[in-house]
């Protein structure tokens, strides 16, 4: 423990500030995909929350981490996560839009439908 402690106090505050604010850089972009699928699982729609659940971890950051060390060493793997941040929110969007639009036909076929039978009946 006090090796990290010497590690961390050696380094110039500018460069912890620096990390912090890339790492984090997308971090409200990661809550609007949580809410997402907690929304689309709240409708059955299961698959879609789970892919997005698993999207920004596993799909995006995990390779993004390996490929931009590779290309940009330590900096790199600080920008992996506000990318794959980005990437889940992009697949969110679509996601959302895609149900909502969905939504929006379900409630019109069942307006006309009930007014199709109200003219039968009536």
């Amino acid at each position: 423990m006090e090796k990290q402690e010497n590690i961390l106090s050696s380094m110039p505050i500018g460069k912890l500030l620096l990390c912090f604010r890339i790492f984090l850089g997308g971090i409200l972009l990661c809550c609007v995909q949580k809410a997402s699928s907690i929304f689309l699982q709240s409708v059955g729609k299961s698959v879609k929350a789970t892919v997005l659940s698993v999207s920004r971890d596993v799909v995006f950051l995990v390779p993004l981490v390996v490929w931009f060390s590779l290309q940009f060493g330590i900096v790199g793997m600080l920008w992996a996560a506000p990318c794959a941040d980005l990437l889940a929110f992009i697949l969110t969007v679509v996601f959302i839009l895609s149900e909502f639009r969905a939504m929006g036909r379900r409630a019109h076929n069942k307006a006309e439908q009930e007014y199709i039978s109200e003219e039968q009946n009536g």
